[in-house]
């Protein structure tokens, strides 16, 4: 599940973070990875299988993996 609002993003149910940066964060799911860019992004909080950001959200894209 994927909820965005406010400039604010929550992901549930990924398996791994892959790269955290200011600009850019990557995120694996079971079937995708999600590519996050922005400025000033930061992961408010982590949980095992819920992830909670901030920062300027200026793209998300789906990255589709067979």
């Amino acid at each position: 599940m994927l909820s965005i609002e406010n400039n604010k993003i929550m992901m549930e149910h990924y398996t791994e973070l892959v790269s955290v940066t200011s600009s850019f964060v990557s995120v694996r799911f079971k079937d995708y990875k999600l590519h996050v860019s922005g400025k000033d992004l930061k992961i408010l909080a982590l949980e095992a299988t819920e992830i909670y950001m901030a920062g300027k959200l200026e793209s998300i894209e789906f990255v589709y993996e067979k």
